[in-house]
C-alpha cells in the first residue's frame, strides 16, 4: 500500500473511534464509550500495522496477506456502528 494511502486510512480510522468516543460518551456514557474504544484497539492497530502483523509468522502458521488483514480490521471497526444503528432501529 502507497504511503499517502497507509496515512489517509490511519487518519481515518483514528477519526472514526474518536468520533465513537465522542458520541458514545454524549449519549451513553463515559464507561461505554471507554469500552468501544478498547474494543476497537485491536482492530485500530490492524489498520494502523497491518503490515506489520500480516508479516509475523512462527513455524506452525505461515504470514497472512496484509490487505486481508486490514479489510477485516475495517469490518471490526464498523460493528459498533451497525450495532447502534440495529439498536436505533429496533427501538
Amino acid at each position: 500500500m502507497s504511503e499517502l494511502t497507509s496515512s489517509m486510512a490511519r487518519q481515518l480510522s483514528s477519526l472514526l473511534v474518536s468520533l465513537y468516543f465522542i458520541l458514545y460518551c454524549y449519549f451513553e456514557g463515559l464507561a461505554v464509550a471507554l469500552y468501544v474504544v478498547l474494543l476497537c484497539a485491536l482492530p485500530l492497530a490492524c489498520v494502523w500495522f497491518g503490515d506489520e502483523m500480516a508479516a509475523r509468522s512462527s513455524s506452525w502458521h505461515p504470514s497472512s496477506p496484509a490487505g486481508l488483514v486490514k479489510v477485516l480490521a475495517w469490518v471490526l471497526l464498523f460493528i459498533p456502528l451497525f450495532w447502534q444503528v440495529l439498536f436505533w432501529v429496533m427501538t
